[in-house]
């Protein structure tokens, strides 16, 4: 029972910390949004950080590679989760109250 209970706390820090992510945050607003304001930048920019983020931008300027950090930041993380199944420290029904 112990060793279940220390696996959810772990999964648990684990899942905060992913989504306490401002990258991975963004990931979600980035896949889901054809155009929208997002905060990529630096609040020193003049636009306050803000970018207008649309489908033909995410390429590979300075704004479009922080938009590409963004999605890897979030699948980086799937992919830690993922390999936590494969080793048996959680299992899939674990992650469900999270993803």
């Amino acid at each position: 029972m112990e060793s279940s209970w220390k696996r959810a706390e772990f999964l648990a820090k684990e899942m905060k910390e992913f989504f306490d992510n401002a990258r991975v945050q963004n990931a979600p607003l980035l896949i889901d949004w054809g155009t929208r304001w997002i905060r990529l930048l630096d609040d020193s920019e003049s636009n306050r950080g803000n970018v207008v983020v649309t489908r033909q931008f995410q390429r590979y300027t300075p704004a479009e590679a922080a938009i590409r950090d963004c999605y890897d930041a979030f699948l980086d993380g799937l992919e830690r989760f993922s390999s936590y199944v494969q080793t048996g420290l959680i299992n899939v029904r674990q992650l469900r109250p999270y993803l």
